[in-house]
């Protein structure tokens, strides 16, 4: 018995035989267009698979990976084999957590795994004199490792409010007397940075070793 073999290539090389014998007379149009319904069939399926991928990735990133348990849809990734009867099990990862798929008939249950901090929990700095655009680059790299505020030399009441509970690092050129004076004053945890971005950025990386 012939069989496809189960690949794009394998469907692309089907068609093109079934298009060579309709053209040379082995076949006549009603089987031809039944395979050529069929591999439509077939390419739908993969298309409704890549879909169903996308948007569970999705939604477990944006609502968690209990809203994708709650569909209850059981077929996560393993539709081929329960197809088959086969009794399997499957843990896929979306956004640090685990979703187990079990056999045929259960549905997947979420199974937590350690994940990001929450930023109560993360290392609290206060970088004093970094430029908007700057600032925003930093907090991208290191959102996941390290609680960090921002603010000039001119907010003195966000320095009163957060030196005493934050490590301070003050960007050299960018940070007055009075604020330096006032974060001396409020803890001994403090660094001067000089340069910018890639400056900050080393010593945050060290921070980050260190601990």
């Amino acid at each position: 018995m012939q069989e496809t073999t189960r690949t794009s290539e394998g469907l692309r090389s089907t068609l093109f035989t079934t298009l060579d014998r309709f053209l040379n007379g082995e076949i006549d149009h009603i089987q031809a267009k039944t395979t050529a319904k069929l591999a439509d069939s077939i390419l739908k399926s993969v298309a409704v698979d890549l879909e169903y991928k996308r948007l569970i990735g999705e939604m477990a990133t944006k609502e968690g990976p209990q809203s994708v348990a709650a569909l209850r849809l059981n077929i996560a990734m393993t539709a081929d084999a329960f197809e088959r009867g086969e009794k399997h099990e499957k843990s896929i990862d979306l956004d640090g957590t685990e979703i187990v798929v079990a056999e045929k008939g259960a549905p997947p249950a979420a199974k937590a795994k350690p994940s990001k901090a929450p930023a109560s929990r993360l290392r609290k700095v206060l970088v004093i004199g970094l430029l908007p655009q700057q600032a925003a680059i930093i907090q991208q790299e290191f959102k996941d490792t390290f609680d960090i505020d921002f603010c000039t030399a001119d907010d003195i009441r966000v320095i009163e409010s957060k030196a005493p509970t934050h490590e301070v690092l003050m960007m050299i050129g960018f940070i007055n007397h009075r604020a330096s004076e006032i974060v001396k004053s409020c803890t001994a945890d403090y660094s001067h940075i000089k340069g910018g971005v890639t400056a900050l950025r080393d010593e945050l990386t060290r921070m980050y070793g260190a601990m």
